[in-house]
């Protein structure tokens, strides 16, 4: 099945074939046992989970809040105080960062996303003593230069007017602005042309202080940690990040997003002959009782939207399902390069109403909850994969080790249950579920 939806934004589910998945109780006791939290002294809780077998220790330092403590024209303000942040240090400067990165082979990263940013580091473990030490101090003691500043906003600049160039990538951005119109998520992650010419070195300054409270900040650690090494490691991260200034936070409520049935066009040359479509509605969030038997339902839709619009009806040439992610998230389904501009949303409105019956789901039933959760075990294939479910399970079910779960809550999936979901978020029977369609092509017409 071929896939594709807009990178910043949408999430898809990439299956990926194995021989054989490992039984949920065992892989459950296997991993649960591993896990341990300690607290710094200034209350930032460490999430550890132990891999005896691991020679690298992966550190994600989470941080609390995202764009919903942002205005629109400040969008991207937190991407780009962090990626300042890491632009040299006290103890090193930037250029014998890159040098050292090179010379020993770890990675210190940053990323940012609704909900929360991370910054990651990833090290063989004979080398974590010296990299820690870069690390913490990147933290807590960066540069911050303003030349730096000016030099990472020309290069967010450039990226700007390379999304507005390119129409799968407008189409994404306008998604946004459209689906979280007035809404907690309306700031988007990265900069926009609005954002570009509001953020200033002073906003990036206050941006930074305002990272570093302890009431905004969470710790998973993934690697080989043995009591010993646990003390050691609680040791070094009490030495430099437990004297962090704890101030009041409170994580911003988001509100559930209103979708309405509409179809919103935009325009761009560069779109050509063809068009690119994605229309988005209400669904489930990650870890609501019907999310599984929802994700499963679409597994099916994305068979036939293949099946019947692009091989059958040859209207596009990719085309697939996904969601906006968040802790209150939107589904999605992407048609890129539509040759078929006046049909695709007719189509693909049939392909939804020719979803299988209960019987005809039983039949293929353990067939996509294999896939599922192939897909599942796929991302837990390395340490880097473990420590981002962590994450994700911390941040959306305020439970790390609630991705453990996941698999088992496949198995019990029936086939009443995928048929109910497609009828509660999926089907287009006398207009129920909302989508607004956002087409964008060379003209309206």
């Amino acid at each position: 099945m071929f896939k594709k939806l807009f990178l910043l934004l949408v999430f898809s589910f990439t299956l990926i074939s194995c021989t054989s998945v490992p039984k949920d109780s065992a892989y459950y006791k296997e991993n649960i046992k591993d896990f341990s939290q300690i607290k710094l002294q200034n209350g930032i809780p460490v999430i550890l989970k132990n891999v005896p077998t691991s020679k690298i220790t992966v550190i994600q330092m989470i941080i609390e809040g995202g764009t919903p403590l942002l205005s629109t024209d400040k969008s991207g303000l937190e991407n780009v105080t962090l990626e300042l942040m890491l632009h040299g240090c006290d103890l090193y400067s930037y250029e014998e960062i890159k040098k050292l990165e090179y010379e020993i082979s770890y990675s210190l990263t940053m990323s940012s996303s609704k909900d929360y940013s991370v910054v990651r580091l990833k090290c063989i473990d004979k080398d974590f003593d010296t990299v820690f030490s870069l690390f913490a101090d990147s933290v807590l003691n960066p540069l911050m230069q303003k030349e730096d500043f000016e030099q990472i906003m020309n290069e967010k600049k450039e990226s700007v007017q390379q999304v507005l160039s390119n129409p799968s990538s407008l189409l994404g951005r306008e998604v946004h602005k459209i689906a979280y119109k007035n809404h907690n998520y309306a700031a988007l992650v990265s900069v926009t042309e609005e954002s570009i010419n509001s953020i200033s070195y002073k906003d990036v300054i206050e941006c930074y202080n305002k990272i570093l409270n302890s009431n905004r900040i969470k710790f998973v650690v993934v690697g080989n940690f043995n009591t010993d090494r646990t003390e050691i490691l609680k040791n070094r991260l009490d030495e430099y990040f437990g004297n962090i200034k704890t101030e009041d936070f409170n994580v911003p409520i988001i509100n559930k997003v209103s979708v309405k049935n509409e179809v919103v066009n935009i325009t761009s040359e560069q779109a050509g002959d063809v068009g690119y479509l994605i229309g988005f509605f209400n669904c489930p969030n990650r870890y609501d009782l019907d999310y599984v038997p929802y994700a499963i339902a679409t597994m099916y839709l994305d068979d036939i939207l293949f099946s019947y619009v692009r091989e059958n009806k040859g209207a596009v040439y990719s085309i697939g399902s996904g969601i906006l992610g968040g802790k209150e998230m939107l589904g999605a389904i992407s048609a890129f390069k539509v040759s078929d501009k006046e049909n695709i949303i007719k189509l693909i409105n049939e392909s939804i109403e020719m979803f299988p019956n209960q019987k005809e789901i039983e039949t293929k039933l353990d067939q996509y909850k294999n896939k599922y959760i192939t897909t599942l075990f796929s991302s837990s294939q390395n340490i880097t994969g473990v420590a981002s479910n962590i994450v994700i399970s911390l941040e959306y079910a305020n439970n790390p080790t609630k991705y453990l779960e996941r698999t088992k809550e496949v198995q019990n999936v029936t086939a009443k249950q995928v048929l109910e979901a497609y009828k509660k978020y999926l089907s287009r029977e006398n207009d129920k579920n909302p989508i607004t369609w956002v087409f964008c092509k060379k003209d309206k017409n």
